[in-house]
């Protein structure tokens, strides 16, 4: 991998407080640098290209909230450091990914689509892991997936 699956730039990192775990300097987004196979006194190192730690499923919208935001994803709120630790995220970073996340739902249309994006409130997943109960739109087209993720779920219903 020669670039961040988050951001698209050349892949350039710093270590964060958890061993083998680095982070994207310029989005935030961890890898896992350093791998391990086995167990015990067999555990041994092996050569291997950065893991992104992320859910893959999730990428479309944290790809967008970077997008939207420029802001880097901490490593704290990651829990891969501790406070006070290693982290690339500034203050300001993390207020703008909560900002983000915690905008207001679109109104839907009496046909229960989106004002938002227009897609019909079929094509809007709740995403309940990791990002508060918020929903991604499924719709990708020629010019990407679909700007409507972010939102809560309730109101595509």
């Amino acid at each position: 991998m020669k670039t961040c699956l988050v951001c698209d730039r050349p892949m350039s990192v710093a270590w964060t407080d958890t061993h083998g775990v680095a982070q994207c300097l310029a989005c935030g987004a961890p890898y896992r640098i350093i791998h391990y196979e086995g167990e015990g006194e067999g555990r041994h190192r092996v050569e291997r290209d950065p893991e992104i730690l992320l859910n893959e499923e999730r990428l479309p919208t944290i790809r967008r909230c970077f997008t939207e935001t420029k802001a880097r994803m901490s490593a704290v709120g990651l829990q891969l450091s501790f406070p006070g630790g290693y982290d690339v995220a500034s203050r300001e970073d993390m207020e703008a990914i909560a900002a983000w996340w915690s905008r207001p739902s679109p109104p839907l249309t009496q046909d229960k689509s989106c004002l938002r994006c227009g897609h019909s409130s079929e094509m809007h997943r709740p995403e309940t892991e990791s990002v508060g109960g918020y929903c991604a739109c499924l719709v990708i087209d020629s010019e990407g997936p679909c700007t409507c993720a972010g939102y809560k779920p309730e109101d595509h219903r």
